[in-house]
């Protein structure tokens, strides 16, 4: 029972026994939705919560499995009750109301813990505190352990997995959709702290547990995993950088590699305890536990309820590369364009981006359209140039959609929408020259004569002359100014 209390002497003693004791696609891309996670409804389930302990929830049949302290119960040596296995009806609200504990082949007189549920096979995965009560006091030699019942046979006789030791614990299970694969958590050999791990089934026989990666591992402790749909891990840690205490992270699987671990964002975690995070198919409903204040309880279970998924499923096709050839040619003489630059941008349409515009089309008093302007998201931009031949050669997927746009000076720029599984390895960019200017003639002004000019016209004259003319009365001659206009 001692085995962890250095490690997490932080926290408080009961959320000690509770990690001691209790579990302490194409290719498919999980992406959390934080705006539907942050407006959504937070609901303490009162109906089902004490002032004592309800946590980690999981999905068992038509109803919701959890641990809780047992106040009708004895306690442990350091007074708590002992945290047994029941599972919590919905009533016609939708809240968790009646709930029932499970038989005493699994509450035993010892703690259990988070369970796994697994519907194929009708079997129960549970952790419990075991101790050898031949040897000694049992606070000297207990350990957490996993163990595995049938429902058919009233979950009697339950056995402790292989892998199970009496040195470190094994705790808090989460299964695979198959029920062929395991993740727990687990301070065996090689862990820092407490690590999660899986371990895989071959027929009836479990193989050796290998630990996650460093994504999901860190320098904390990482208890309570919860699988969803196999691609999506839901753990606890306290890692540095939570907000306090316990914060709940998540890891998608892709390509066989999981993510980087992310925090959930508020009001899921706080500067508190939050741990055992559950999610409904649709993703828009959520339960997990949590010891905040405003409970009614050491650690209340929690609903999220949200009006649009929290996190979406991304399907992406697997990659086909191809060789494709574009050749770039003058449109008027058909002749090869070396050096023109090719931009090779590839994109992904979404009708509901709110990047997107509509425009109506169409004269006025006339009936017309009313288009969608989708403008679409670049994922990938390449840069080539076409060599003297014109041709550019180049790798793309055939799964994708590209807009490739063709610049080269004395040209006009070229855009063309190529999708190489539609259109083939092979295609054609048509640049048009730009065309010469046309030459501006020059016209002459016409001719106003003065009689002709209205008020405030004004006159342009293009030449003037000067003519000395001699008065036949004056002596000497005088010089006077004539005007003549000259077209």
């Amino acid at each position: 029972m001692w085995l962890l209390i250095q490690d997490i002497s932080k926290m408080k003693f009961y959320k000690l026994i509770l990690i001691l004791l209790l579990p302490s696609f194409s290719f498919a891309q999980w992406q959390m939705d934080s705006m539907a996670i942050m407006t959504a409804q937070l609901i303490n389930e009162a109906g089902i919560n004490s002032k004592h302990l309800e946590t980690c929830p999981i999905a068992y049949k038509d109803f919701i499995m959890l641990v809780k302290s047992n106040d009708d119960g004895p306690k442990d040596e350091q007074g708590e009750y002992y945290f047994d296995l029941v599972y919590a009806a919905k009533n016609a609200k939708g809240q968790l109301a009646r709930q029932a504990f499970l038989p005493f082949s699994v509450n035993s007189n010892k703690h259990e813990g988070q369970a796994a549920f697994d519907p194929l096979t009708d079997k129960l995965y549970f952790t419990r505190a075991w101790y050898d009560e031949e040897r000694g006091t049992h606070k000297d030699t207990i350990v957490l352990k996993i163990f595995e019942a049938r429902e058919s046979n009233q979950y009697a006789n339950p056995i402790a997995l292989p892998f199970c030791s009496d040195k470190y614990n094994v705790c808090h299970p989460t299964l695979s959709v198959n029920g062929n694969t395991l993740y727990f958590s687990s301070n065996m050999p090689g862990s820092e702290g407490m690590d999660l791990y899986r371990v895989d089934k071959a027929g009836k026989t479990w193989g050796t547990p290998q630990k996650l990666s460093s994504a999901i591992n860190g320098a904390g402790n990482e208890i309570f995993p919860y699988l969803y749909r196999d691609s999506l891990l839901f753990f606890s840690s306290d890692r540095t950088g939570s907000t306090g205490g316990l914060d709940l992270y998540f890891s998608v699987l892709t390509d066989s590699t999981w993510s980087e671990a992310q925090p959930l964002p508020y009001p899921v975690n706080s500067s508190f305890d939050d741990i055992g995070f559950l999610l409904n198919d649709l993703t828009q409903q959520a339960y997990f536990s949590s010891n905040r204040p405003g409970g009614k309880g050491k650690d209340d279970i929690y609903r999220l309820e949200s009006q649009s998924p929290m996190f979406k499923k991304m399907v992406k096709e697997k990659e086909s590369w191809v060789s494709c050839s574009l050749s770039v040619i003058d449109k008027l003489s058909f002749i090869p364009v070396n050096n023109a630059r090719v931009v090779i941008d590839e994109i992904e349409v979404d009708a509901d981006s709110k990047n997107n515009s509509l425009q109506w089309v169409g004269n006025n008093g006339e009936k017309g359209e009313v288009l969608m302007k989708i403008k679409p998201n670049i994922i990938a931009t390449d840069e080539r140039f076409s060599d003297i031949d014109g041709v550019v050669s180049v790798k793309l997927n055939s799964k994708s959609k590209y807009l490739i746009r063709t610049f080269k000076t004395g040209y006009q720029e070229d855009i063309l929408f190529f999708q190489p599984e539609k259109d083939g390895g092979e295609n054609t960019i048509v640049l048009n020259p730009v065309p010469d200017p046309e030459p501006v003639k020059e016209e002459k002004p016409t001719p106003v004569l003065p009689a002709e000019a209205a008020v405030g016209t004004v006159l342009v004259f293009n030449s003037i002359f000067t003519i000395t003319i001699q008065h036949p009365l004056k002596k000497k001659p005088f010089v006077t100014s004539i005007l003549f206009m000259m077209p």
